[in-house]
């Protein structure tokens, strides 16, 4: 397999929890729906997904491997500017920084896969690696995603690498 690797411009987010309501009536329900700011982002990252790689092919029996990396927008308290020196205050570098805060990165896994079903099913990821950072000072937010045939490697060659 040919590996995949892709940016899409868009504010990453984490996958969020399902939500319930009852309906009533005759017999009265719960009905279970995903939020619709989920739904939305999951949609337009698929289209825009489809725009980048098209109808790329995964082959259907092999494992893959995904990493992820998700760039957060800079928050404005790590983007005020000294109006006379120009320099950033607080003590803030213009780099990049990991990201520490919500959403959780298995949610940022969940909703990157689930927006990716077109192309394939997520419970053949096999090596899964997501890193959060908050942007640098002239670095846009977005997602990047790279999948690959996933390397065959013992357990406990994989324990022991950890």
């Amino acid at each position: 397999m040919k590996p995949l690797a892709f940016r899409i411009p868009i504010e990453p987010r984490g996958k969020d929890r399902p939500k319930g309501r009852i309906v009533k009536g005759h017999k009265p329900f719960i009905q279970i729906y995903t939020p619709t700011k989920t739904t939305k982002w999951e949609k337009s990252f698929a289209l825009a997904v489809r725009a980048k790689i098209g109808r790329a092919s995964i082959p259907e029996d092999i494992p893959i491997d995904v990493a992820i990396v998700a760039i957060f927008s800079r928050p404005a308290y790590m983007a005020k500017v000294s109006k006379v020196s120009g320099d950033l205050l607080g003590g803030w570098l213009r780099s990049s920084y990991l990201h520490s805060k919500k959403p959780d990165a298995d949610n940022v896994a969940k909703i990157v896969l689930d927006s990716l079903s077109e192309w394939f099913d997520d419970e053949r990821v096999a090596v899964l690696t997501v890193r959060k950072f908050i942007a640098a000072t002239d670095e846009p937010p977005g997602v990047y995603v790279r999948i690959r045939e996933a390397d065959e490697i013992e357990s406990s060659d994989a324990i022991a690498s950890m």
